[in-house]
């Protein structure tokens, strides 16, 4: 998807959200989402504070309160590893799920038909599924190498 597009998009949804919800459009909310829209990978939300623009100062606190908004739109997801909140760009990217490593918390994504097939066949009364996101967890080669050296 081209990146204006994507942006003129995402910016679109934001907007619906926001009034649909009768909040505010503030500047902030998209200079974030715009931040979020360019960064690939799972970040902090304190990752996201360090990429923000000196010239357009935020708090720390707007940060994390948008990136909350934009979870309720649809636009990021959230996972929780290792004891933190982890963010990602939701919009435009095709479903995927998630290896953990339990050593150094680094994350990969992977998609696999099967898991998409097992998602969307399985029968689920009286609830509507929004999407399916499975996490592995082990121990990646660089950290397996290390204990096996350590050993």
């Amino acid at each position: 998807m081209d990146e204006a597009v994507k942006h003129t998009e995402a910016k679109a949804v934001l907007d619906s959200y926001i009034e649909g919800q009768g909040k505010r459009k503030t500047p902030e909310r998209y200079v974030i989402m715009d931040i979020v829209l360019d960064t690939d990978g799972h970040h902090s939300a304190d990752e996201f504070y360090a990429r923000m623009p000196q010239t357009f100062p935020i708090s720390r606190a707007t940060v994390y309160s948008t990136l909350n908004l934009l979870e309720e739109a649809g636009l990021v997801y959230s996972h929780q590893v290792q004891g933190r909140t982890l963010y990602e760009r939701a919009f435009g990217i095709e479903p995927h799920h998630h290896y953990i490593c339990k050593g150094c918390g680094r994350i990969w994504n992977f998609k696999n038909k099967s898991v998409e097939e097992a998602a969307t066949t399985c029968r689920t009364p009286r609830f509507r599924k929004m999407r399916c996101s499975v996490y592995i967890y082990g121990i990646c080669d660089v950290c397996h190498a290390r204990i096996y050296r350590l050993k």
